[in-house]
């Protein structure tokens, strides 16, 4: 595949063997600031995973003067998801023949290329300069620079376990007439607002524990709590001495009548049953 530009006389190709030593050279002086030794050989040539054909030149005059590199990555997302992709590496162009559009060309000579679609890639990125993200590699290619941080994701309650918990509490009324009397004298309409999770509404009564989204709207008490405070209370040695230290420094908030907030005081046997709370 040959590209031509504008200028006629800037020609694009995949690297050719006889090519190296110019493309080498190329690398070595306009990275010359920051790298040193053979820098090409080590990333490129003697990469498991180089392949001539991601690599594209820009000839002027039988000269190398510019010259873009793509090397085949597998990004594994999570212990199960991982995916083809490709990492645009080293672009460079000879500082006499810059602002001729020859980076935006050796760009999207590999994008189009049929070498590009034939690895079976889902995407691919880079780590350019931050500097050159607007005046080149967003107009040229369309990349959207990624924010200069990392989301962390938090599992706060692990619904199946929350579950099972439900169930084997309910099952307990008809063997457990201790706990079938205790229970009798719980009727509590509970939600818990945790940062950024779902609101989880619980209905306690006699009939047992349930997960009843019609609490939220005639709820008789909300716990709020934020989930760094979650985590240190579940990663503590005593877990309800942490909860209590929480709402006493108010990093755990508890609306609603008194005389309820009062009475699930006298009942919090319940949530250590529910949350596993015991220490």
């Amino acid at each position: 595949m040959t590209l031509r530009q504008k200028d006629p006389s800037y020609l694009y190709s995949v690297l050719r063997t006889e090519d190296e030593d110019a493309v080498k050279a190329l690398v070595k002086n306009v990275f010359s600031g920051f790298l040193e030794g053979d820098y090409w050989d080590w990333k490129f040539k003697r990469n498991p995973d180089f392949d001539p054909s991601l690599v594209v030149v820009a000839e002027k005059d039988g000269a190398i003067v510019g010259c873009n590199h793509w090397l085949v990555r597998e990004l594994r997302f999570s212990s199960k998801l991982k995916a083809r992709t490709i990492l645009g590496a080293d672009i460079a162009v000879d500082t006499k023949h810059r602002r001729q559009g020859i980076g935006k060309s050796l760009l999207l000579f590999l994008r189009s290329s049929e070498a590009f679609k034939e690895k079976g890639a889902v995407l691919s990125y880079m780590f350019p300069n931050p500097d050159m993200i607007n005046p080149l590699y967003r107009p040229a290619v369309y990349y959207i620079a990624a924010p200069n941080k990392t989301t962390r994701y938090t599992k706060v309650l692990n619904w199946s376990k929350l579950k099972k918990r439900l169930e084997i509490l309910n099952r307990r009324l008809s063997t457990d007439n201790v706990f079938k009397e205790k229970m009798s004298s719980l009727k509590i309409k509970a939600v818990f607002k945790i940062g950024e999770a779902p609101v989880l509404p619980l209905r306690i009564d006699e009939r047992g524990v349930e997960v009843n989204e019609a609490v939220i709207e005639n709820t008789d008490v909300t716990f709020r709590i934020d989930l760094a405070t979650l985590q240190s209370i579940g990663g503590a040695k005593h877990k309800t001495l942490r909860l209590i230290k929480a709402f006493l420094q108010g990093k755990l908030k508890v609306t609603g009548k008194l005389s309820t907030i009062v009475r699930l005081y006298r009942n919090f046997w319940i949530f250590r049953e529910i949350f596993s709370l015991r220490n």
